[in-house]
């Protein structure tokens, strides 16, 4: 598999469906770290399928839109509409094969500590990946998919950390 980004054929960007965290704020994936690094990579050639843990609507963080009003690269990636529809109909991802891209992104905002933490499945999925020589990354709250990888023998960056 590729590694340098220039390389990059294709990345699964995954943000959640959590639209509030437990104790009832409303919350969801974070503008900037959404429409940040999705720029990089499509101008990297990569190509971008977007996805959450259950398909379906990922919402925003609507704090988000305000607070970075004067972002353009925020601003446009929110108001595209192929973006969000893709957005509107994500990928479940657990049914996507993550072997078939080169990489995985987790995008940030409070969702994922929602249900990206919450998951049992996808850190199994995610180790097999891993094994497989896939490339995880994430943004911000995006490594709490990390939380609950176990690799044989090693523990992954976040271990110890609350």
């Amino acid at each position: 598999m590729p590694v340098r980004i220039a390389n990059w054929y294709s990345c699964a960007c995954a943000s959640f469906t959590a639209d509030r965290l437990p104790d009832g704020t409303p919350t969801g994936w974070y503008v900037p770290e959404a429409a940040h690094p999705y720029n990089t990579f499509i101008k990297s050639g990569a190509q971008i399928d977007l996805g959450s843990l259950s398909g379906g609507p990922c919402p925003v963080d609507k704090s988000s839109i305000e607070q970075f009003a004067n972002d353009e690269e925020s601003v446009a990636f929110y108001k595209d509409s192929t973006i969000q529809s893709k957005l509107n109909s994500s990928l479940n991802i657990m049914k996507l094969s993550f072997n078939e891209y080169d990489a995985v992104f987790f995008v940030g905002g409070h969702g994922p500590l929602v249900d990206f933490a919450s998951s049992t499945e996808l850190p199994k999925r995610l180790v097999s990946y891993w094994s497989q020589g896939g490339i995880i990354s994430a943004v911000c709250h995006g490594p709490a998919c990390l939380l609950k990888m176990e690799l044989e023998g090693m523990h992954v960056s976040v271990h110890g950390y609350q």
